[in-house]
């Protein structure tokens, strides 16, 4: 994993709101192709969910799965750890 990976996973944990649109993401990577190829990452560790709404503009939502969320908190954790 990157250090994106691990940014990427407590970012959307900290919406707080569970699913996050991929747009919002764009704000934290300013690739879209690296943005992609994280999120995708993410996907094949089962890591996240993505789940697509077929509107127009079509619509790409991520959640954190159960194993997302664990990993985030000992992330977290780490990062405090180390902080102190």
């Amino acid at each position: 994993m990157t250090f994106h990976v691990g940014e990427m996973s407590g970012y959307i944990c900290a919406r707080g709101k569970g699913e996050v649109r991929y747009t919002d993401l764009t704000k934290l990577i300013a690739s879209r192709g690296t943005l992609s190829a994280n999120l995708k990452e993410l996907e094949k560790e089962e890591l996240v969910r993505r789940r697509v709404v077929t509107t127009k503009p079509i619509q790409t939502y991520y959640v954190l799965t159960e194993k997302g969320q664990e990993i985030t908190k000992r992330l977290s954790k780490i990062k405090g750890v180390l902080s102190s």
